[in-house]
């Protein structure tokens, strides 16, 4: 694949990503915890991209500091992340998967691939 089939495929995924999680209903539910959109794609960043900073979160999500911050409590409260923050960068988070969260990363990431798959699908019939 080419660097430029790459960038749109990526592109492509982050507006699938946008319209996958707009919603605000509950998408999973698993030993009586349920997941809101919003907190399956910010668990999907943390394991992808690994990027840690609050503000490049942000930046990339569209949403405020806060949110992120906000939805980090929720998914450590319902033991999905745990986190941790660097002694020596303010920003910075330490961040990582439960059992518990990696079990609903794959369900999560199972769905995803599939709708992903079926774009990528369309978008092969056209050069």
């Amino acid at each position: 694949m080419t660097d430029i089939h790459h960038l749109i495929k990526r592109q492509i995924i982050r507006v699938i990503d946008k319209i996958i999680f707009s919603e605000k209903k509950k998408v999973l539910k698993s030993n009586g915890t349920s997941l809101y959109p919003a907190e399956i794609h910010l668990q999907l960043m943390i394991e992808n991209d690994i990027d840690t900073n609050a503000t490049k979160i942000s930046e990339q999500l569209g949403l405020t500091k806060g949110a992120i911050s906000q939805t980090l409590s929720h998914l450590e409260k319902k033991n999905i992340i745990t986190k941790s923050k660097d002694p020596y960068t303010k920003n910075e988070l330490t961040m990582s998967l439960t059992d518990f969260g990696r079990e609903a990363y794959q369900l999560c990431q199972a769905t995803r691939t599939k709708f992903i798959e079926a774009h990528d699908a369309l978008l092969h019939k056209y050069s």
